[in-house]
């Protein structure tokens, strides 16, 4: 009944008879992150822009939202932003395939397509590939030279990482 598709990187996904959910196939990438086959795209996901990202996590905070719950929560946040720009960047992320829409309901309730770890992970690759040539340790040394980090911290770090290069060699 369950076919594995190794097209999610670091993923399991499961598709699922679709005579088991009413005609569309059930797609589960983790016990707590369920969705159906329109939500998960064949392609990679654009990276979200600011404005997209910060309702996606509204999204993951909150859970599946309405456009006035995103713009509720937005505000709580001191984010000055209005209905129609909400509604407007979630139709747009509709057609990026960053969330879903469940037009079963009304109001309409919105949903990420990708969980949180994911999203941040690519944005992260795309971050190490575009600025430092794919080098996850200049990332970590980078990082931690902007800190007062004790120097064998440092190297320890550093140690780790090349264990880590030759461990993937």
């Amino acid at each position: 009944m369950a076919e594995e598709d190794g097209a999610s990187a670091g993923c399991v996904v499961f598709f699922l008879d679709k005579r088991a959910r009413g005609g569309k196939k059930e797609i589960d990438n983790d016990e707590d992150f369920r969705h159906t086959e329109d939500a998960v795209p064949s392609k990679r996901l654009p990276s979200p822009t600011d404005a997209e990202l910060a309702i996606l996590r509204v999204l993951w905070d909150c859970g599946p939202s309405s456009v006035r719950q995103i713009l509720a929560r937005m505000r709580e946040g001191k984010k000055d932003v209005g209905y129609t720009t909400v509604l407007k960047l979630v139709q747009i992320m509709t057609g990026k395939g960053l969330v879903v829409r469940d037009e079963t309901q009304r109001p309409q309730i919105y949903r990420p397509s990708v969980a949180r770890a994911a999203t941040q992970g690519q944005m992260l690759k795309d971050l190490v590939q575009r600025a430092f040539s794919g080098s996850e340790k200049e990332v970590v040394l980078r990082l931690l030279s902007g800190k007062a980090c004790p120097a064998e911290e440092l190297e320890r770090v550093e140690r780790l990482l090349d264990k880590l290069e030759g461990w993937r060699r």
